[in-house]
């Protein structure tokens, strides 16, 4: 299995852009998972992650931190399951 290394991931187009890449591996078959459902998660998440900035301005008032936290990865994480 040959993940792409994260350590270019340095703003959330960057993450966006690398949740998209592991999908279109997964999709491609160079990367295998065990739960066939996690294409559609992680599609969603990307997708979510791309839609930062808009989420920030509409729902909190406040621009795209700089530095994401603890707190960000979980709103992600949740924010994937529902996401279309």
């Amino acid at each position: 299995m040959d993940i792409p290394s994260a350590e270019n991931v340095k703003s959330y187009k960057d993450l966006a852009a690398y949740i998209h890449l592991l999908v279109e591996r997964i999709d491609d078959g160079s990367i295998r998972v065990e739960n066939p459902q996690t294409v559609d998660y992680l599609g969603a998440a990307g997708s979510w992650v791309s839609s930062l900035r808009g989420y920030y301005l509409n729902s909190a008032g406040t621009p795209v931190p700089e530095q994401p936290d603890w707190e960000l990865i979980a709103v992600i994480l949740s924010a994937a399951l529902i996401y279309e």
